[in-house]
């Protein structure tokens, strides 16, 4: 597993240069740190480094063998860290969304998205359905699916409480994500809806 500071186009996998990202970041923070770094006075991790103590955006790629397995934007500005699970294609196929319950200590995992992609399709356009989960600190959920190829929606809730100790995360430590891209969660509501174990 390695870690690049670097952003990830989730929508046609590929990796943003080093400086499309910083200047992302920039954009996003109101900050102007491209020029220390076309200086050669900040390397992209120092940047990202200085975002996370700052509480602005950065981004994470995670590789497993150099091809980008987890994708994560960090925002305690926003409360808001969301994570990609990339497929073999480069495809996000599911996205957890934590929101921040104690500021930069105790986070919520609060959505889910799962995309199912035809089997050998390799298109990041051609989704069978999607499911977007939403879940609350009392142990309720919800979730709505989208039929793409019926052009359907159908709606769901749980009629008990649900187990969500497994939805509870710590606010990560500059470089420390392993917490973060754990996928199993301990849903199993999640795994019979999905039929993947999370």
């Amino acid at each position: 597993m390695k870690i690049m500071y670097q952003g990830y186009n989730v929508w046609s996998g590929k990796r943003q240069t080093v400086s499309d990202t910083i200047e992302y970041w920039d954009t996003v923070n109101t900050t102007r740190l491209f020029k220390k770094f076309q200086k050669g006075q900040m390397t992209i991790e120092d940047i990202a480094r200085k975002n996370h103590e700052d509480g602005l955006l950065y981004e994470v790629t995670v590789l497993e063998e150099d091809t980008p397995a987890v994708f994560l934007q960090i925002n305690h500005k926003n409360e808001f860290i969301g994570v990609n699970f990339m497929d073999e294609v480069g495809r996000a196929y599911l996205t957890y969304h934590f929101s921040e319950i104690e500021a930069k200590k105790k986070l919520f995992l609060n959505e889910v998205w799962y995309n199912y992609y035809t089997p050998g399709d390799k298109s990041f356009d051609n989704e069978e359905y999607r499911i977007n989960f939403i879940f609350d600190r009392e142990g309720n959920a919800a979730y709505r699916k989208y039929d793409e190829i019926n052009k359907k929606t159908m709606d769901y809730e749980t009629k008990e409480p649900l187990d969500i100790s497994g939805l509870y995360e710590d606010y990560p430590e500059f470089g420390h994500y392993d917490g973060l891209i754990r996928k199993e969660r301990n849903m199993k509501f999640l795994e019979d809806v999905c039929s993947i174990k999370l």
